[in-house]
């Protein structure tokens, strides 16, 4: 139902009879909503293609580095300090980098990683590791996977809804100003004489 009105909302938009005071410019904003919708309608579908692209790149680049990569413990080896605020309250949870020692296929290794704030010496820390033992980031779960693909195909939607919606505000901008440039004079040509009073 709701189809058939905007099907019929554009036909009005559209038809150059019936009413007599429909301008051109009136039927190319009529126009323009049309063409408007459709660019829309298009660039769902796209919006999707791009979604899903974009998150099997994500998911091979995932695989790629979790291939060259492989998860170990690391032994912490110094306490992770920990934060206060400017209240005095302490704040467990942030990140800070600490010496630590791991194993690797060619021997221990030490560095720094980074743990939990508030551990103590001798706690272990779980890693991930390059084939040269160095530490590296973990690769990407399914949610990132996931997120990467949807935050893709919306970017799309949404900077393509916004172009869209832009242009066609700009169209209607114009054409209400000519519009009203075009009140204007027919009022001072036929304004006065409308002004005449019947005796």
């Amino acid at each position: 139902m709701r189809a058939v009105r905007i099907a019929r909302w554009f036909r009005c938009r559209l038809r150059r009879g019936g009413n007599p005071l429909r301008r051109r410019s009136d039927r190319i904003e009529g126009f323009a909503a049309l063409v408007a919708v459709l660019l829309l309608l298009i660039v769902m579908p796209v919006g999707a293609i791009v979604g899903r692209h974009e998150t099997a790149l994500a998911a091979r680049s995932a695989a790629a580095h979790r291939t060259g990569t492989y998860r170990t413990t690391a032994v912490l080896l110094a306490d992770v300090p920990v934060i206060v605020g400017a209240d005095g309250t302490a704040g467990y949870g942030a990140r800070l980098p600490v010496p630590a020692r791991w194993q690797t296929p060619t021997g221990p290794r030490t560095g720094r990683i980074d743990a939990t704030s508030g551990l103590r010496h001798g706690a272990t820390v779980p890693i991930w590791v390059n084939r040269t033992g160095r530490v590296v980031d973990p690769p990407a779960g399914s949610f990132q996977v996931v997120s990467t693909g949807v935050a893709a195909g919306l970017g799309v939607l949404f900077g393509s809804g916004v172009a869209i919606a832009l242009g066609y505000a700009g169209l209607r901008l114009l054409l209400d100003r000519r519009r009203f440039a075009g009140w204007e004079r027919e009022w001072r040509r036929f304004g006065p004489r409308g002004n005449h009073r019947v005796g």
